[in-house]
C-alpha cells in the first residue's frame, strides 16, 4: 500500500506517462488489422460524495451541484467488436468560474471549446493511421461530434439536385468578406450560396458557411418554404427590411448578388 501512494505521489506520474506503453501495445494490435473503428466518447466521473475532494469541477447543471472529472477516450475496436485497446484519453476539470455560460460559446475560437476534445481525438486517430498505412482506421463519434467551424447550415435544393429536378437555375455566391457583421467580427472566413428558379424568381435552396450559419438559415429556411407556399421571390428577400450588424444581413447582400455587383455597394447598402 505504502508503495502504491509513493507511487501516485511522484511528480513524473501522470496520464499520458501510464498510457504510453498500452498505446503502443495497441498499436500494434491495430497493424493486424485491416480495418479498425475508433470509437470516442465521453463520460463523467461523479466525485460529489468523496470525502477528500479537491480539484474537481462541475459535472452536470448547476442546480444539480455535482463535482467531478470529465474523461473523453477513444477506444478501438475490430469491426466484429473485439476491443483492441485505447488511442486517447483527455481528463479534465470545468472550470466552476466558467459554469452557467454557455451564452459566450460563440465568442470562443474552437480551441478554446471543450468540442476541441472530439478534434484531438482525430488528430490521434489520424497520427496512427500514419503509421499504419496497411489499415483503414474510421474515426467514430455521436451527433456531437459533428461539429465544424465555421459552422455549415444548409436548406433546400443544392445546385446539382435543381438542375436535375428540372429547374432553370441561377446561382449567387457572396463572400463573407462582404457581410459588415462578419467584418466587425474580423472573421469573414466563409460565404452564402443561393439557388433560385430563375424562371419564377422563387428561392430553392441556401447554403451557409459561416460564423452563427445555424441561426442565419433559420431566416432562409422561411423564405424556401414561403417560397414554395406562397410564392415568395428572391425579389421579396433583397426588399426586406434586416437589422444593421447581424449576420442574418448576408442573406438579403446575397439576394442582391442576383443582378447587383455587391462590390460596388456601400457598407449600409443591406
Amino acid at each position: 500500500m505504502q508503495g502504491a501512494y509513493r507511487f501516485f505521489q511522484n511528480g513524473q506520474v501522470n496520464l499520458e506517462t501510464l498510457l504510453q506503453p498500452h498505446v503502443e501495445a495497441t498499436l500494434e494490435r491495430i497493424k493486424e488489422q485491416r480495418v479498425v473503428l475508433a470509437v470516442q466518447d465521453t463520460t463523467s466521473l461523479n466525485y460529489t460524495r468523496h470525502p477528500a475532494e479537491e480539484g474537481m469541477g462541475p459535472i452536470n447543471t448547476t442546480q444539480d451541484g455535482g463535482e467531478g472529472l470529465l474523461l473523453h477516450d477513444t477506444l478501438t475496436f475490430t469491426v466484429e467488436g473485439r476491443p483492441l485497446g485505447l488511442l486517447d484519453v483527455q481528463c479534465w476539470a470545468r472550470d466552476p468560474e466558467e459554469a452557467g455560460k454557455r451564452h459566450r460559446r460563440k465568442e470562443l475560437p474552437i480551441e478554446q471549446k471543450e468540442s476541441m476534445k472530439w478534434l484531438r481525438s482525430y488528430r490521434a486517430v489520424s497520427e496512427v493511421q500514419a503509421l499504419c498505412p496497411d489499415t483503414t482506421l474510421v474515426s467514430v463519434g455521436d451527433r456531437e461530434a459533428d461539429l465544424t467551424d465555421p459552422q455549415v447550415a444548409t436548406v433546400g435544393l443544392t445546385e446539382a439536385q435543381a438542375r436535375i429536378q428540372g429547374f432553370d437555375v441561377a446561382v449567387a455566391n457572396l463572400s463573407l468578406s462582404y457581410v459588415p457583421r462578419a467584418i466587425a467580427a474580423r472573421d469573414t472566413r466563409g460565404l452564402i450560396k443561393l439557388v433560385a428558379d430563375d424562371k419564377t424568381d422563387r428561392l430553392l435552396g441556401a447554403h451557409i458557411l459561416a460564423a452563427e450559419g445555424g441561426e442565419v438559415i433559420q431566416t432562409a429556411a422561411l423564405a424556401v418554404q414561403f417560397g414554395r407556399d406562397y410564392g415568395f421571390t428572391v425579389g421579396g428577400l433583397r426588399a426586406m427590411l434586416f437589422p444593421y450588424l447581424v449576420q442574418v444581413e448576408g442573406l438579403k447582400l446575397a439576394a442582391q448578388t442576383f443582378n447587383k455587383d455587391v462590390a460596388q455597394l456601400s457598407c449600409c447598402a443591406g
